[in-house]
Order: structure tokens, then sequence, then C-alpha cells
């Protein structure tokens, strides 16, 4: 009798814990169940947990990308095996006319870029020996020194790093700088040799600011490349970048410039990007700004989700999403694939709140060209859309 009384209290402590535990179980049932209905009726949502990655792909679509890709693959070949001359007849011939469908770039970027290890990094060890060996066969290629300017750009940025330059250590900015002259002399080569060579003039005009800032100098290399390749939207918006406030410009330079140049995007449309361009740079702005003060009340841990708080509530105001929204739609007119594009419209739309518009473009993104997205960005996709059966394995 004894021990029933003592055991009593343990028992009914017991019992209110199951009791609450049941309570807080139900209400965060509830509330997903809440979160789960959603005013989007599309017949191409589903409410479902993301795909695993090797059930995504299932046979690669045949698009743009994908034959460039093969081409490329073919290109690399023939450049290990140190056959220059018909690795630059290659470029050559598949230089056409216009920029590549899904990104809007230049088609030399395209196949230059291809020929490194990796497109997007250079490791010096193996690629400075093959540029060194592709220049010195072929001293008078504008190819070979795009490729060794490129893989020396890539090197400068690789040396200094992504941090600020006031915390960025000495050593690093002098290698950064001894790079990027030696990338400026190469590039600098490329265009005396063929001065419709748009790449080499993105990159010269990307040098410049980070020589300078915004300089005398910039304003006539990029007089100099609009007389070579008056349509390339990578060279206006390599200038662009120059003539935002931390190189040295202001918003009202960008907003001027923007205006002065979208007045052709009739006859050249690609360039209508640029007035959706110079708000995601404001917004930049803005969002590192406030983020920095929300630095002293947040975990540090939390920065990031905060600058991006701050850049989407940018476009929450309707009379900015308008025309941001509208330089997009004349691109998207008349390049209906640019699957980068595409996406870059629906991340904005979906942060700023409007999600019926977000999954309409992250469908239009895949449908583009999904190959080029590539498997993490189809695998986000697969949250908000069912993903077309194409996509899917069986």
């Amino acid at each position: 009798m004894t021990d029933t009384k003592k055991n009593t209290p343990k028992v009914v402590w017991q019992l209110l814990f199951f009791v609450s535990l049941l309570v807080i179980l139900w209400f965060i049932w509830s509330q997903n169940t809440a979160g789960n209905n959603t005013s989007v009726s599309l017949p191409f949502i589903k409410k479902m947990a993301a795909l695993p990655l090797p059930e995504l792909i299932k046979n690669r679509p045949e698009t743009a990308y994908t034959h460039a890709i093969d081409k490329a693959t073919k290109l690399k070949i023939l450049f290990l095996s140190q056959k220059y001359e018909e690795v630059e007849n290659f470029i050559e011939t598949e230089r056409k006319p216009g920029y590549t469908p899904w990104d809007i770039r230049s088609w030399i970027d395209f196949y230059i870029k291809q020929l490194k290890d990796n497109p997007e990094n250079a490791v010096f060890e193996i690629e400075v020996p093959r540029a060194n060996d592709w220049v010195e066969h072929s001293p008078n290629s504008t190819y070979s020194h795009t490729f060794r300017g490129q893989v020396f750009y890539d090197l400068a940025w690789q040396a200094r790093g992504n941090k600020f330059s006031r915390e960025t250590p000495k050593h690093s900015v002098k290698e950064f700088a001894q790079y990027l002259e030696l990338s400026k002399i190469d590039f600098k080569r490329a265009l005396e040799i063929d001065p419709s060579n748009d790449f080499a003039w993105m990159y010269m005009i990307l040098i410049n600011r980070q020589h300078s800032g915004v300089s005398d100098n910039d304003f006539k290399t990029f007089q100099n490349a609009l007389d070579q390749v008056p349509s390339s939207y990578r060279v206006y918006n390599s200038f662009l970048i120059a003539l935002q406030p931390k190189w040295g410009g202001s918003n009202r330079l960008m907003s001027s410039y923007v205006k002065n140049y979208t007045d052709i995007k009739k006859q050249y449309p690609a360039l209508a990007q640029l007035a959706s361009t110079v708000h995601k740079f404001k917004a930049q702005q803005i969002a590192r700004k406030r983020s920095k003060l929300d630095k002293q009340l947040a975990a540090k841990k939390k920065d990031q989700s905060t600058y991006w708080k701050h850049f989407y509530e940018y476009f929450e105001n309707e009379t900015i999403w308008n025309k941001y929204s509208s330089g997009y739609q004349t691109v998207f007119d008349s390049h209906p694939n640019y699957a980068e594009g595409l996406h870059d419209f629906a991340e904005v739309a979906k942060g700023s709140g409007r999600t019926e518009l977000a999954i309409n473009y992250y469908e239009r993104a895949m449908k583009a060209d999904a190959p080029f997205l590539g498997a993490d960005k189809i695998y986000f996709f697969a949250k908000y859309l069912v993903v077309p059966e194409e996509y899917l394995s069986p």
C-alpha cells in the first residue's frame, strides 16, 4: 500500500507528460496541414517531397545545350591531343551569329571554357602548361590567347578569394594583380588579332574595372567594344557592373546608362535585361547595407537569410517589380529558351511572394533547357512542380 502511494505522483506526471506530448504533436500536424493548403491550383503542382537525385533524369532531353556539350566533348579531345589547328577551325566554324540560347553568352565563351577541366575554375599545374603550349604553337590565334587570358583571370580571383579587400591578405592582393595583368596582356593580343572577339572585350572591361574602378579608360574600352560587337548583352552588362557604387559609380549613373542603351532594345532585344539587372544591383546594395545593421542583433548564422530577406523585400514594391519584369519579358519574347533568365526571374518572383508566377517560370525554365539548369536546380524545382514525365524514371 505504501509503495502504491509513493508511485502515484510519478504515474500522474507520466500521464501529464504523454498528454502534453500528444497535444504538441497534434498542433504541429495541424500547422503543417494548414501550410499545405495553397491558393495555387495549377494542374502541374504536386505536394511532395523532393525526389532523389538519381530519379530526376531518365533520358537526357535533346536540347541546344546538350548538342553543344557533345560537340565540346569532341573539341576537348582534339585539344588534349594538341591538334590546335583543328581546335581553332572548330571554334571558328561553330562561332555562329547570335548567342547561346540558354544563357545569351558568346559561343567563344562557351567553347573556350569547356576546354578547361572545370569551366569555372583553373588549376595552375594543369591549365597554364596547356595554355602556354597552345600560345607557343599558335601565337597568332585569337583563341589561344583568349584561352590563356581566361586561365589567368580565373587564377587571379582564386588567389584573391571572395573576402572584402580590407580583409584580403596583402600577398593575395599582389598575386591577384599579377595574374590580372597577365590576363589583360593575352586578351589585348586576342583583340588585336580579331577585334570581333566579344568574349575578350567582356573581360577587358571587367579587368579595367578591377584595376581602377570607373575611369576614362573604361569608357574608351567600352566604346571600342561597341564599335565591334554592338549586339553583345554581356559586353553591356560588364560595363553596367563597373558602374555600381562599390566600383566608383553610382545608382544615378547606372540608371542613366540603362535608359540610354535600352532605347536600342528593338534592334537588340537582349539589352532589355539591363533594366532588370540594374534593379537587381540596387536590391543587392540595400540588402548588404541592412543586413550589416542586423548583424549586431542576429546570430552570425542568420546573416545570409537576413540578406535575402532584405533583397527580396525590394521587389515587393509593385512599381519596381513592373520595371524589373518588363525588361525580362522583352528578352523572353525574343529568346524563349533563355533558361538562365527564366530561372533567375522565377527566383525573384518566389522570394517576393509571387508564388503562382514563380511556379510558372520554374516550369518554363525546365522546359526551355533542363540539362543546362542541372540536377541540383531540378531537384529544387521538384518541391514546387510535378516534374514532367520525360525527366523522371518510370
